[in-house]
């Protein structure tokens, strides 16, 4: 973390503490001298002094990166200790380090999920999900104090909108909760501990439906701020339940939060179409890309080692709803105009962005594949003209989409 330059107190300490940690030797070190160290710098004021330990004031260095490399620090900390690398003593010294800090500690990072700093609110999250994954792997349970915060930020709408109207469904907390509850499932997830996913699932699985059917709805995203950041982090946590699917199945758990995609496809199909979306390209083009790769069993594959946690019933249930969407015509609004852009100079002239048109193809032609199978005999049959309508066609990389005069 230092390189070759010299650090600045007190960094220093905590360049130390971490490469200790990075090699699971902390020998040298003791418990309560780190745990006084993370606490005064987790807890700095402005001027990088912390009130809450005399003995251990930390200066000349400005408190939010004291706060950022000390959340660092801890989130390894935490990782280790859970994924049981390092010997007995360096596991000792952690739990007795984190022993000593998560009276308090905790608390003090969800207050810095609503920070205006970005990258503290991220490190908060981040080091408070490894915590969360620590104490479930250690007792079994969740969390109170994160499990509470999380329940409030998403039960209840933290900023009103603009203009006279209900009250909007995102913030900075919002967001910082959806990261934070994600990223416990991803983790969980990797390390195969399906029971500990089931019993998160499980906690916020009303929770989960009712927020994302508000967040969702074209007209929550009217007038707020960031909408687009909050539908983007919906849509990681959409595919992560996805990856939950087989893991809570195994547990003989039926919960409505694992088909939450499946249920949802129409809003997100709606919302792709909504002039709301227009100035989110980025955001368009990740519901269609998830959407695809639901429909070809390959959503939250990344979490369950290769395999898809959706059945063919959710895929089916998928397919339906994307033809009814598409019978009523509420795809006409999905704009394919605009080329992928990720800086230096746009081309002139009319363009196509080849990820947004791509998708919404596949979406269209696996959904109508699904639909046309001898057990959905009967159901595909409305859709034939819609289709005929809307032909897709893919030649020497030219991508056409082609609408009938009278449709």
């Amino acid at each position: 973390m230092s390189g070759d330059l010299p650090l600045p107190e007190p960094l220093a300490p905590l360049d130390q503490l971490y490469h200790c940690v990075l090699s699971a030797n902390c020998s040298s070190l003791t418990a309560a001298h780190t745990a006084c160290l993370l606490r005064s710098c987790l807890c700095a004021h402005g001027d990088g002094v912390s009130a809450l330990e005399p003995g251990c004031e930390v200066e000349s260095v400005c408190a939010p990166e004291l706060q950022c490399v000390a959340l660092t620090v801890l989130e390894q900390l935490l990782c280790r200790l859970t994924a049981g690398k390092g010997g007995p003593e360096f596991h000792l010294f952690a739990e007795e380090t984190w022993s000593l800090l998560q009276s308090d500690i905790v608390g003090a990072l969800l207050q810095q999920f609503n920070s205006e700093d970005l990258l503290l609110s991220h490190l908060s999250v981040m080091c408070v999900s490894a915590a969360v994954i620590y104490q479930l792997h250690q007792t079994g349970m969740i969390s109170s104090e994160w499990s509470q915060w999380c329940h409030q930020a998403l039960c209840i709408s933290p900023g009103p909108l603009s203009s006279p109207g209900p009250l909007c469904p995102t913030g900075p907390l919002v967001d910082a909760c959806v990261r934070s509850l994600t990223e416990v499932l991803r983790r969980i997830l990797k390390g195969g501990n399906y029971e500990l996913a089931e019993k998160v699932l499980v906690e916020f699985d009303p929770t989960l439906s009712a927020f994302c059917s508000q967040l969702l709805s074209v007209d929550a995203g009217a007038g707020c701020g960031g909408w687009g950041v909050s539908v983007s982090l919906v849509l990681d946590l959409l595919e992560v339940l996805c990856a939950c699917r087989s893991a809570c199945e195994q547990q003989g758990a039926a919960l409505s939060a694992q088909c939450l995609l499946c249920l949802c496809t129409s809003k997100l199909l709606i919302l792709c179409s909504s002039p709301l979306l227009q100035p989110e390209p980025a955001v368009r083009r990740r519901v269609l890309v998830l959407l695809k790769r639901a429909l070809v069993q390959r959503a939250g594959e990344d979490w369950t080692r290769g395999q898809s946690g959706l059945r063919c019933s959710d895929v089916c249930l998928l397919a339906n709803s994307v033809l009814r969407v598409a019978a009523r015509g509420g795809l006409k609004g999905v704009l394919v105009e605009g080329e992928s852009f990720f800086g230096g100079t746009a081309g002139s002239g009319p363009s196509v962005d080849n990820v947004t048109l791509r998708a919404l193809c596949l979406v269209l032609l696996k959904a109508m594949e699904l639909q046309c199978q001898p057990s959905q005999s009967g159901m595909c049959a409305p859709y034939w003209n819609f289709a005929y309508d809307r032909l897709l066609w893919f030649s020497n990389s030219d991508l056409v989409w082609w609408e009938s005069t009278d449709g």
